[in-house]
């Protein structure tokens, strides 16, 4: 996420608050660009905490899906950078360049993320990848497999089975080279 706020562009708020979406909501990336700031709201959480919620259309049903704080804080920033907070604003999330009022194109936002893994020194990544380890993340925070598809908005269990397959993998490589090393 800083490396996205380091760059050299005129919206380095803007750019956290995208890839830190990415990164930490489970959100597609067309759901990502098409988010207004009517989607977001504060609600009480399973642990007496408010959260954000994004609500989405998924399946012809809305979704809402907790924002944890790395992707809260950096849309709370957005909105405070904007003039306003998220329940006061109106309009796009993520607005383009040329146009305050215009939503960022799925080809910009896709280049601000490469842009962000270039400066970290990460290889391009996609948002599969992106979302995949957001589940692992989630599952490192003590969620169970049901718990990450409702967060993660998906319908099926299963689902999180075959999205966490990679991580799954290279989670076995490391306890077997750990064992070997002893």
């Amino acid at each position: 996420m800083d490396a996205a706020g380091a760059a050299a562009g005129r919206h380095p708020i803007r750019d956290r608050a995208l890839v830190a979406l990415h990164c930490f909501s489970g959100l597609r990336p067309e759901e990502i660009v098409r988010l207004s700031w009517a989607d977001l709201e504060a609600q009480l959480t399973a642990g007496g905490r408010y959260g954000l919620t994004a609500a989405v259309v998924r399946g012809g049903q809305v979704t809402k899906l907790l924002l944890p704080s790395p992707a809260s804080d950096a849309v709370e920033a957005l909105a405070v950078a904007a003039g306003g907070t998220v329940e006061s604003l109106s309009g796009p999330v993520l607005c383009a360049s040329d146009r305050p009022g215009r939503s960022l194109s799925y080809r910009a936002a896709r280049d601000v993320l490469q842009a962000a893994c270039r400066r970290a020194g990460l290889p391009p990544i996609e948002s599969i990848s992106l979302r995949a380890a957001y589940a692992h993340w989630l599952r490192g925070q003590g969620l169970s497999d049901h718990e990450i598809a409702r967060v993660v908005g998906l319908v099926r269990v299963r689902s999180v089975d075959r999205l966490l397959r990679h991580q799954a993998a290279l989670d076995a490589q490391r306890a077997v080279r750990e064992i070997l090393a002893r």
